[in-house]
């Protein structure tokens, strides 16, 4: 039997990534796992039982027709009455669900003979967004899925709008690529964020001891600035203090890369290294932690610490630039 939870929209959203992430069920859709008995989805099949464990995300239901279905536990189901959906084979790029995933490209409806295609389980293929690199889930061609009535790109206006936002934009770029307006999501550019997080590491550089009230405190605010990298595609030179077990000394070949390609994981503003002497005190600088685009390899290293940092080029993908 499914464990089953339930909340609100706005307790979704305020509990998603902790243990106790509730599904989602409001008055127009649920998610697979928090059906119950006698509830009728749009297209008129109507819930036999309660749900079931379906395998690798799955959740099985079944249907007083007695037919069933597999559908990943996350895909919120459009119920009958006053909500607005789509079946799977009608998204478009953009599309958001009402749970707030995003549709990153065009969906692909499987061929009999393909290996996906699982009659009333995987039949219609699509990438939504999620992680760093997006899921790619398979959908029974029949279902109907809710979506949210706001538009694509959406408005940091609401609670739901900016929940869309800030787990789109922790998405890695290439991930997002095919998404209109990605990079103003926020109000800025990918490029001018990153631009804004730099010059200030800059500024802050050139501040004394009798700063240090002050320092502090812009030291804090630029912790919260870093979490804006997230998902940041740069073009990257210099040394690196992780990958492939490097270690980090100015003669070793290994730790030096030219136009490495990255995806920024993770960053943050740090005064002291503390790994050597490779930092001088009271020099804030950014250390990162990433992967590669090619080879999507693990990287991390800093930037501003002189020859024992890299230079940073941002790439950007905002198609106004």
């Amino acid at each position: 039997m499914y464990t089953r939870r339930s909340g609100p929209l706005e307790e979704y959203i305020e509990m998603q990534g902790s243990m106790s992430s509730p599904a989602l069920r409001t008055e127009t859709c649920s998610q697979p796992g928090v059906l119950l008995p006698g509830d009728v989805l749009a297209g008129g099949l109507v819930v036999a039982k309660h749900p079931d464990e379906g395998g690798n995300g799955g959740v099985k239901l079944g249907f007083i027709d007695g037919s069933k279905r597999v559908v990943a536990g996350r895909i919120p189901l459009l119920l009958e009455g006053e909500g607005y959906g789509k079946r799977a084979s009608e998204f478009r790029v953009g599309d958001i669900f009402e749970n707030s995933d995003v549709v990153l490209s065009s969906p692909e409806v499987l061929d009999h003979a393909d290996p996906r295609y699982l009659a009333q389980r995987h039949e219609v293929a699509v990438h939504i967004t999620g992680g760093l690199h997006g899921h790619s889930v398979e959908v029974p061609h029949d279902i109907m899925v809710a979506l949210s009535d706001e538009s694509y790109p959406p408005s940091r206006e609401s609670l739901f709008g900016k929940f869309v936002i800030d787990r789109t934009l922790g998405m890695g770029a290439s991930a997002r690529k095919n998404l209109p307006d990605y990079g103003r999501l926020d109000g800025m550019s990918e490029s001018e964020r990153v631009e804004v997080v730099f010059s200030d590491v800059d500024r802050l550089r050139d501040q004394g001891q009798a700063q240090r009230a002050a320092y502090k405190e812009t030291v804090q605010a630029l912790q919260l600035k870093c979490q804006e990298l997230r998902g940041v595609e740069l073009l990257i030179t210099g040394r690196l203090r992780g990958r492939r077990n490097t270690v980090v000394h100015s003669n070793n070949p290994d730790s030096w890369v030219e136009n490495l390609h990255i995806v920024i994981g993770s960053a943050s503003v740090n005064t002291h290294e503390g790994d050597g002497s490779l930092i001088t005190d009271q020099l804030p600088f950014i250390a990162f932690d990433g992967r590669t685009v090619e080879e999507d390899e693990h990287v991390s290293g800093w930037i501003g610490v002189d020859k024992f940092g890299v230079d940073v080029e941002v790439v950007s993908n905002d198609p106004q630039n």
